[in-house]
């Protein structure tokens, strides 16, 4: 028992000390997850096999807390194999959680100043969420997949280049590649420079929009890149979110119509959240959908969520008073009044309380924007605008 806690004490020590002297360089965290992120952390990025997973002592076959995995390097995706193509291999401070005989892409950091070829001169970049591993059916479309963004990226990454990446993992069969491109198409930055407004913006989200429309595509991908590509939609956007409220059945296929129908300015989404809110069999999903409306495009949905802050459940009615609160303009103001007036130590109170703040904090953000408006920059007003100084009274 002691020899083995030596051990462990030592490769932890020889982890920690590595990290020293490796310095700012040796493990770069990686806060995007998505290919373009891992591969510009990375030294090398290869096909290996877990022959040893993280908490598996090899003499004994028993559970321990091991600091590293050890792994064979088979061929290279991107970056060159070392000579030693069995390693030793530190985790990401969230690490996946491999299996022996496992087959997985591996981001790999080389550690500066290693001098112990083999034994923790790689650190893993991925974490828990993005272990790659390659499941027989779809292995060779990730692994070309993953050599042709490396290849892009070494040519800055082109713009057109990468949306055709992104397209091809939308479209693949490989959910880790799917994942892979929606996790990038929820950068803001990102989509700014690969779909800008106008025309341009609109011909280049055109391919990406017609996936929406495919079948055989999971629903819940299909909702997430509607409401992402939105305002590159035109008019067919009612008619495609139609079209995923009569496919979407399982709840995550709910859950994320409800996120997408949030963000779309359409009539259709406004009732189908509404209609949502009624829906008597799932109280998550029922909160979901109120807290979808809190935008100023619902406020048709005043009526049902004014009728929910009045009968509701206690949670979701106050979900309720929140999006009346997140619509703001007149008709949620009054619901906002009408509800602030119920009096008494129960529900009805703590609805009431919740709708006073809901209207003190309109009030608050309406004195603020019109501070704003009437206070000119420091310097004075901007070119073109008018000095609205000039018209104050003394």
């Amino acid at each position: 028992m002691r020899t083995r806690r030596a051990r462990r004490l030592a490769a932890s020590a020889a982890g920690c000390a590595l990290l020293a002297a490796g310095g700012a360089g040796a493990h770069l965290l990686v806060m995007r997850q998505d290919l373009p992120a891992l591969l510009a952390a990375s030294d090398l990025v290869a096909v290996a096999r877990i022959e040893r997973p993280l908490g598996v002592d090899p003499e004994s076959g028993r559970r321990t807390p091991r600091e590293s995995y050890r792994v064979r390097l088979l061929r290279p995706l991107a970056g060159s194999l070392p000579e030693e193509r069995e390693l030793d291999v530190l985790p990401h401070d969230a690490a996946p959680a491999y299996r022996p005989g496992d087959r997985a892409v591996l981001f790999l950091q080389r550690v500066a100043g290693s001098r112990n070829p083999g034994r923790f001169t790689y650190l893993l970049v991925q974490d828990a969420g993005h272990p790659f591993v390659l499941e027989p059916a779809w292995a060779e479309e990730v692994e070309a997949h993953i050599r042709a963004v490396a290849a892009a990226a070494a040519r800055g990454l082109p713009s057109a280049a990468h949306r055709e990446l992104l397209l091809a993992g939308l479209r693949a069969r490989a959910p880790v590649l799917r994942r892979d491109a929606l996790a990038q198409l929820l950068v803001p930055d990102l989509r700014a420079r690969l779909f800008p407004p106008g025309a341009e913006g609109s011909r280049a989200a055109a391919p990406f929009l017609e996936t929406v429309d495919a079948p055989d595509l999971p629903v819940a991908q299909r909702a997430i890149l509607l409401a992402l590509l939105a305002e590159h939609a035109g008019g067919g956007t009612g008619a495609r979110f139609r079209a995923l409220e009569r496919a979407a059945r399982d709840p995550a296929d709910l859950r994320a119509l409800a996120q997408a129908a949030g963000v779309l300015r359409e009539p259709a989404a406004t009732s189908w959240l509404a209609a949502c809110v009624r829906r008597p069999e799932s109280g998550a999903l029922r909160m979901r959908c109120a807290a979808a409306l809190g935008r100023p495009w619902h406020r048709a949905a005043v009526p049902e969520l004014a009728r929910v802050g009045r009968d509701g459940e206690p949670a979701l009615a106050r979900a309720a008073v929140r999006a009346l609160g997140g619509m703001g303009g007149p008709e949620a103001e009054a619901a906002l009044r009408e509800l602030a007036r119920a009096r008494g130590p129960g529900r009805r109170g703590q609805i009431a309380r919740l709708a006073q703040l809901e209207l003190r904090r309109l009030a608050r953000s309406r004195h603020l924007a019109d501070a704003a408006a009437d206070t000119p920059p420091p310097d004075g007003p901007l070119p073109g605008q008018p000095d609205r100084r000039s018209r104050r009274t003394p």
